[in-house]
């Protein structure tokens, strides 16, 4: 592909952007580059009579800036590739149901947003937990919605880490987004502060109406146990749901979805 210094030495003027000693320019034709992976693009356009030059393919471009973003969300670079179209569905049906109820709360999410619906995610390891929940906010991300992917653990250490009069400042910015994924709920140390530390957070996040995304491994009962009744029936208020990932590891097989 040609770099900008060789299309700038080689580029005709054009209408709109002809000296005034070169009055017999034709009409605006953009250079043309190629990618690889994207096929040919314009490598200049016209913006307000001005030829502007593009520094690469801008798919590649938005691209890299949709990783960028999805990385300062909190999600690792094993999952910035991660899509709705690149999960596998190789399970059986009730994999099947538990894709097409996630992707729809991801479709109708102003609507969940509105409601403060909430989502938990149950069941063992390898079941493709984290690929959908970095499918699901690409698609907000997309759509400028504000994602954070954050750890149990890491949460609480945050917490705890900082000076007593900034654990609000924490909580307040945790409970701003969008949308929370919070992950490995239950590998935390079962402690009384642990527990009203993560009811702090999602309790804030209740009363501003705003949705979280509960992510463990432990069964829909488990999960219920340690919430303690209270706390699950304000994940479920609202239209919130509970999806069980109950197949098997794809770790283990090596056909990770």
């Amino acid at each position: 592909m040609k770099t900008i210094a060789d299309v700038l030495a080689g580029a005709k003027y054009r209408r709109g952007l002809t000296p005034r000693d070169n009055p017999s320019a034709g009409v605006f034709e953009p250079e043309v580059g190629h990618c690889e992976t994207h096929g040919e693009f314009a490598l200049s356009v016209l913006e307000d009579g001005v030829e502007r030059f593009r520094p690469g393919c801008p798919k590649c471009w938005g691209e890299k800036r949709l990783k960028e973003k999805l990385s300062r969300a909190g999600f690792g670079d094993r999952f910035l590739d991660c899509t709705f179209e690149n999960y596998r569905l190789q399970a059986g049906a009730r994999q099947g149901e538990v894709f097409r109820a996630f992707k729809e709360y991801f479709i109708n999410f102003p609507k969940n947003l509105k409601n403060g619906s909430c989502m938990m995610l149950c069941g063992s390891v390898g079941t493709g937990k984290n690929h959908l929940a970095a499918a699901g906010a690409i698609e907000l991300i997309l759509r400028k919605h504000s994602v954070k992917y954050l750890l149990v653990s890491k949460y609480l250490d945050s917490l705890w880490g900082a000076a007593f009069g900034g654990r609000s400042q924490v909580l307040q910015t945790l409970a701003s987004y969008d949308l929370l994924f919070l992950d490995e709920f239950g590998r935390h140390a079962e402690t009384k502060s642990s527990s009203d530390a993560i009811f702090e957070l999602l309790n804030a996040r209740y009363e501003m109406q705003r949705p979280t995304v509960l992510m463990t491994n432990l069964s829909r009962d488990a999960l219920k146990t340690a919430l303690g009744v209270a706390v699950y029936s304000r994940m479920a208020q609202g239209g919130g749901m509970c999806l069980e990932f109950d197949w098997g590891d794809y770790r283990q097989t090596g056909r990770a979805p």
